[in-house]
């Protein structure tokens, strides 16, 4: 199964388009995995899948071309997640799902995968994706 979205912000795309940088909000990025993790999870148990599922997130950019995670501010609107850096390329991060995982297991899951992105940016904490609760 692919998932493709296209991640743009045009609001922040057509207030800071000047550098030339892609802004994604971190929390569609959060947001994103959630829901793809749980639409492959769906998508295998309705078929009879038995095993695992494999997962690969990939955020794409153009060549050579940094990409930045925003965050809104409480009171400066939208920018750039504070302590954060530009990446020109994201690694790619994979995991395993269980095609019999239960709730926690899919949000332990996608917290994971959420945090091994946006750790790649400097950023520590998620804010869509609900801490463990084990």
């Amino acid at each position: 199964m692919t998932l493709a979205v296209n991640m743009r912000d045009a609001e922040a795309h057509d207030r800071m388009a000047a550098d030339g940088v892609p802004k994604i909000r971190a929390g569609v990025v959060e947001s994103v995995i959630v829901d793809a993790i749980a639409l492959a999870a769906a998508h295998v148990r309705r078929l009879g899948g038995d095993g695992s599922i494999a997962c690969e997130v990939r955020l794409l950019s153009p060549p050579d071309v940094p990409v930045m995670l925003t965050r809104k501010h409480r009171y400066e609107g939208l920018g750039q997640v504070p302590g954060s850096r530009l990446l020109r390329k994201v690694i790619p991060v994979t995991a395993e799902i269980a095609s019999d995982a239960d709730a926690t297991e899919l949000r332990d899951v996608a917290a994971q995968v959420a945090q091994d992105v946006l750790h790649q940016f400097g950023i520590e904490n998620l804010v869509v994706v609900p801490p463990s609760t084990h």
